[in-house]
């Protein structure tokens, strides 16, 4: 079943190309008929169940990535620095493309000794280096801005740099500029698990802890089959779901990136846990999960791992995991507590809720103009300021408006709101505090609802919850 959906979609792609609607159509006719086999394969709900069940661990289990990623290190051994300026560059978090230059720095390099002399450990083997990540150090040092992202080919990290000064471009020119990996002469096969050949160009693997590493393409969600066609099977399973382990990565990172939980003080110590926003403007997660521990940033969690939503608490045990640095935590299942989404809206900061209200009220005097075209100009302006206070609250060039998408440049201080067919609908400039672009008619109307309606949800579940404590008090 899965082959065949795998065969149809492929089809569906290559004949609709780029039309979006057509192929969302024909998805869901093929969605249709699998469900029509399931039907009549699985047609009692045990089988259901069980099929349920298998089809969600062939859909959602990672492929075994061990030998490629030892693969990719080995490679990057033997790979150099390169530095070179990359015409239109497409960069993650703005809109236009623009000449940006490019730092490639491979996964790994080899230790070597006051010497030069290449270390190795009590198996004669090179010991490996953190290459990308010292790199990675040493541009926030400094305060040079970046975006990281995998080479397409190579196991190297390609930090684009966004505002580099002359100078740095002179020396990074100087020392890398003239260094090249030549493909055609690397040895880029490997064996995998099973024996296999493998190319190591088809999949560049990371180190485990490389989740500071950006991603360049939308990822399809891999549970969307099984989803679709258990979806009453998956959510009676999830409404029992509990799990007792969790990994963790990143702790170099973070608060507590010199603390050994291997050291018996913290064997079988159980501690309390909260999760929390990842606080930290300059990183591209900034307000995604994290573990903390008395109030201090703990590590992520990893990408396989389960994993609890903002604002829940737990106890556990902390452990290092078999799997190199990351962190195993041992959780005690009854002492998982869920924030209540009534309490997270009321402990939203007051001026999220005060900013609705003054683009609820600017609209509100904008229909009072006769002219519609007014009316957009206003819209275009809320939307503006909107974006302003947003981009200097929080330092993040990408902003989300509803199914919209705002790109802030970081230095030409442009903004460009595209809408989910990737068009620009909206451009302004936040340093002179122009609108170069306002929005249409239409697209001026979807704003406004969008903002009265998600005012009006805000008010709903502010008010619920006010009224919860009082009914508990």
């Amino acid at each position: 079943m899965k082959e065949r959906y795998r065969e149809a979609m492929g089809e569906i792609h290559q004949q609709h190309g780029d039309d979006t609607k057509a192929i969302k159509e024909a998805a869901l006719k093929l969605y249709e008929s699998l469900r029509a086999d399931v039907a009549e394969v699985f047609p009692n709900p045990e089988s259901r169940h069980m099929a349920a069940a298998a089809m969600w661990h062939v859909e959602t289990s990672n492929p075994n990535l061990n030998q490629p990623r030892k693969a990719c290190a080995h490679l990057s051994h033997h790979l150099q620095i390169t530095f070179h300026l990359e015409p239109d560059y497409q960069r993650l978090h703005e809109a236009l493309p623009q000449d940006t230059y490019i730092l490639s720095v491979p996964f790994d390099k080899f230790a070597t000794d006051e010497e030069g002399k290449i270390i190795t450990d009590k198996k004669r083997q090179p010991v490996g280096e953190d290459l990308a990540g010292e790199w990675k150090a040493a541009l926030e040092r400094k305060g040079i801005a970046y975006e990281a992202t995998l080479h397409p080919a190579l196991p190297m990290v390609n930090f684009a740099l966004l505002d580099p000064s002359e100078k740095l471009i002179e020396v990074l020119e100087q020392k890398f500029g003239d260094n090249f990996n030549d493909i055609d002469e690397l040895d880029l096969t490997y064996c995998d698990h099973l024996g296999q050949t493998k190319n190591i160009s088809n999949r560049i693997v990371p180190p485990v802890d490389y989740t500071w590493v950006e991603s360049t393409e939308e990822q399809t969600p891999k549970s969307a089959l099984v989803l679709n066609l258990f979806a009453e099977e998956i959510s009676e399973q999830l409404q029992d779901f509990r799990f007792q382990q969790a990994e963790l990565i990143g702790q170099k990172y973070n608060d507590f990136k010199d603390e050994d939980f291997g050291d018996s003080k913290w064997r079988g110590k159980r501690v309390a846990l909260e999760v929390g926003a990842l606080d930290n403007p300059n990183d591209y997660r900034h307000g995604s999960p994290i573990v903390k521990l008395d109030g201090k940033q703990l590590a992520m969690f990893s990408t396989n791992s389960p994993k609890l939503p903002i604002g829940a608490s737990f106890e556990a045990t902390i452990e290092p995991s078999p799997r190199g640095s990351a962190l195993t935590l041992n959780i005690n299942p009854e002492s998982v507590q869920l924030k209540a989404e009534a309490e997270t809206e009321q402990a939203l900061p007051s001026s999220q809720r005060e900013r609705l209200k003054k683009l609820n009220l600017r609209f509100s005097q904008a229909a009072a103009q006769p002219d519609m075209r007014d009316a957009a100009a206003v819209a275009s302006r809320v939307l503006h300021e909107a974006i302003a206070e947003k981009y200097a609250e929080t330092g993040n060039r990408k902003i989300k408006v509803g199914d919209w998408t705002a790109f802030i440049n970081s230095r030409t201080q442009e903004c460009f709101v595209r809408d989910k067919e990737r068009r620009v609908i909206f451009h302004s400039d936040l340093s002179t505090n122009q609108v170069n672009k306002g929005l249409s008619k239409e697209d001026s109307i979807k704003f406004e609802e969008w903002v009265r309606q998600k005012e009006k949800l805000r008010s709903l579940k502010i008010a619920t919850s006010v009224g919860k404590r009082e009914t508990q008090l």
